[in-house]
């Protein structure tokens, strides 16, 4: 009988024990799980923003390209001390904000800055000549 209690404590001490090793196991795997998971999905959001980012540069470049056509055309007065124009494309939520300034006074050059915008993400585009 004495045996029989001991080997009963025994036994429970070495299931307690397993239990114990077992749920360190199991947090330890639900937290590198967690990070994991973490780590994938602020990856994920920053590969969406770089790819907004690229959209809003090139809404930009063809601002500055749309702003040199109008030049070259004559639809702009070189002489304007400032010309500001707006435009949405075709594309939905892509826009650019365009301003052609000509100071010969203060600066010997004219500037094109072009800011293109596609949902958060904005880009500033400058040319002078």
């Amino acid at each position: 009988m004495i045996l029989k209690k001991i080997f009963n404590l025994i036994h429970n001490q070495q299931g307690a024990a397993a239990l114990l090793l077992t749920v360190v196991l199991l947090t330890g795997l639900l937290a590198i799980g967690l990070t994991v998971g973490l780590v994938m999905i602020t990856e994920t959001k920053l590969s969406i923003g770089s790819g907004d980012s690229v959209v809003a540069y090139y809404a930009a470049e063809s601002g500055v390209e749309h702003a040199l056509y109008k030049i070259r055309n004559g639809d702009w007065m070189v002489s304007q001390p400032l010309t500001h124009y707006s435009l949405t494309p075709v594309i939905t939520n892509v826009s650019y904000d365009l301003q052609y300034i000509y100071a010969p006074l203060l600066v010997p050059s004219s500037n094109i800055s072009s800011t293109g915008v596609f949902h958060t993400a904005a880009r500033l585009i400058v040319s002078s000549w």
